[in-house]
C-alpha cells in the first residue's frame, strides 16, 4: 500500500527533473535562447497566460529585444515554437527547406477554423500542388483581373468607416485597420 504513493511520487520528481526547463513535447534546445520564467512541466505557460490577449504582441516585442531575433519558447501539448525574426530566417522556414518545417495536427486543427484548409495549413505534397496553382495566380495581369474588384469593394468600405469615424468624432486605429482590409481583401 505504501509503495503505490511513494511510485507515484518518484514518476513526478523524475518528471519534473527531466521536464525541468521545458515542457513535455519540447525538446531541450541549448542553441536557442529563452525568456526566463520556465517552470517544470509547464515550459513558459505561465509566463504566456501572465499577458492577456491584447498584450500578448508586448511579449513577443520585449524577447525580441532581449533575446534577439532568435529565440524559443515551450509549451504543454504544443512542444518547442521557435520565434524568428529575420527575412533569411523566413526564406529558410517557406522556401529552402519548407519539408521540414511541418505544421502538425494540432496547429492544423486550431487554425483551420480561421484560415482554412488551405495553402497555408498544407504540408508536403499537397503543399507542393498548392503553391504551384498559386504561383500561376500571382503573376501581374492575373493579379490584375482576379483582385481589382475585391480591391475596389473592400477600399469602399474602408472609406466608409473613415468617413463614419470623421462625423461622429472617434478615433481610428489605422494599423489595424489596414490589417482588416489586407485579410478581407485576400481571403475573400
Amino acid at each position: 500500500m505504501f509503495y503505490i504513493p511513494a511510485l507515484i511520487l518518484a514518476f513526478l520528481i523524475t518528471l519534473c527533473y527531466k521536464y525541468r526547463s521545458h515542457a513535455p513535447g519540447a525538446h531541450p534546445r541549448p542553441d536557442l535562447k529563452e525568456p526566463k520564467g520556465a517552470i517544470p512541466l509547464l515550459g513558459h505557460l505561465l509566463v504566456l497566460a501572465s499577458y492577456p490577449g491584447a498584450k500578448l504582441y508586448d511579449f513577443f516585442e520585449k524577447q525580441n529585444k532581449e533575446l534577439g531575433p532568435v529565440w524559443s519558447i515551450s509549451l504543454p501539448f504544443f512542444g518547442r515554437l521557435i520565434q524568428g525574426d529575420e527575412p533569411k530566417i523566413i526564406e529558410h522556414v517557406l522556401k529552402t527547406n519548407f519539408p521540414n518545417y511541418i505544421k502538425g495536427e494540432m496547429l492544423t486543427s486550431l487554425l483551420e477554423d480561421i484560415i482554412g484548409k488551405g495553402f497555408f495549413l498544407a504540408d508536403g505534397v499537397e503543399w507542393r500542388v498548392l503553391r504551384k496553382l498559386i504561383v500561376q495566380i500571382f503573376n501581374i495581369k492575373a493579379f490584375r483581373e482576379f483582385t481589382s474588384d475585391v480591391f475596389v469593394i473592400q477600399g469602399k468600405k474602408v472609406i466608409d468607416y473613415l468617413g463614419k469615424a470623421a462625423d461622429e468624432g472617434f478615433i481610428v486605429d489605422i494599423h489595424g485597420l489596414m490589417h482588416l482590409y489586407t485579410l478581407d481583401t485576400f481571403s475573400v
